[in-house]
């Protein structure tokens, strides 16, 4: 089965959207720890709704 236009624009947008919050929470990570700050798996779990930039993932 191959997807239509629309359903892999949809996938393309879905998987930019994992991408970008992947490489956002990495970044987020790395200046915790550069600051000596040591995060538990809830913590960064925690960041992922914290964020302001989640807003616009609730529309993917």
């Amino acid at each position: 089965m191959f997807p239509n236009k629309i359903t892999q624009w949809m996938l393309a947008e879905n998987l930019d959207a994992c991408r970008w919050l992947y490489n956002r929470l990495l970044q987020d990570l790395n200046e915790a720890k550069e600051k000596g700050i040591k995060l538990k798996t809830y913590d960064s779990q925690n960041m992922i709704i914290s964020h302001h930039f989640c807003i616009w993932l609730h529309t993917i």
